[in-house]
């Protein structure tokens, strides 16, 4: 389904002006490019640039949705004080939640320091978890 696209023009004789000139150039412009002929007209660089900025104006009138407190308390008893994991939850979508601050605090880009000194038998989870877990 495609999202409709809202198009404001702020000066609608600059515009036509604009797109008469594009027109004016060659022959019939194909689909696309009477597309990009619109935005650049209407102030933009092409039709992806009009089409980001209604998204993100989308985006920021949106209201995001209220977060589900008993689900986060849930998940925040698995922790103590300091921010490290205690024990693993029983429950899929509480797990789900604690992977999720797990992995939000990994260091991007970097390796784990422990993934070399461990035995290749070891799970990838449990090397990604040790420095939460209070494990050495």
């Amino acid at each position: 389904m495609r999202e409709p696209l809202a198009l404001v023009i702020p000066d609608l004789s600059e515009f036509a002006r604009a797109l008469s000139r594009g027109l004016a150039e060659g022959e019939r412009p194909g689909h696309l490019a009477l597309l990009n002929l619109i935005a650049r007209a209407a102030g933009f660089r092409n039709h992806q640039h009009l089409r980001a900025q209604g998204s993100a104006r989308r985006r920021a009138t949106t209201p995001r949705p209220e977060p589900d407190w008993p689900r986060l308390r849930d998940a925040l008893r698995h922790f103590d004080g300091e921010g490290r994991l205690i024990r693993w939850p029983a429950k899929t979508s509480v797990q789900h939640l604690v992977v999720t601050a797990l992995w939000s605090r990994l260091p991007k880009g970097k390796a784990s320091p422990n993934a070399r000194s461990a035995p290749a038998s070891t799970p990838i989870t449990a090397l990604a978890m040790r420095p939460f877990c209070g494990a050495r």
